[in-house]
């Protein structure tokens, strides 16, 4: 049987959680050094900041970092055989795009 709409959307907020977590926690490690490491080389400068660091990107090259940061820690975001984080790339993609809106972020 398929799952109702709010079990669909309760585990959206657990995956979410999960996923924020997981990218406050990666901001200080390896993986992340590298997304930096890609957003400065293959991304263009911009004005939208990432998580755990100083520096500012384009939209693309802040999300790439931040998700960087979140695949490392992020425990499970898809089915368990996946063997990987599908989703690890959702919470600093929104994040970028919030910031470079200048949405509150309160009302993501």
């Amino acid at each position: 049987m398929g799952r109702s709409p709010g079990e669909v959307r309760e585990r959206a907020v657990v995956c979410g959680i999960d996923l924020t977590a997981a990218l406050l926690l990666g901001a200080r490690g390896r993986q992340f050094q590298t997304g930096l490491f890609m957003a400065r080389n293959f991304y263009k400068e911009g004005t939208v900041p990432v998580v755990g660091s100083r520096e500012t990107f384009c939209v693309l090259g802040s999300a790439v970092a931040m998700s960087h940061a979140s695949n490392s820690f992020d425990i499970d975001d898809g089915h368990n055989m996946i063997k990987g984080h599908p989703g690890a790339s959702f919470v600093g993609g929104v994040l970028a795009a919030a910031w470079r809106r200048e949405f509150p972020i309160g009302s993501i």
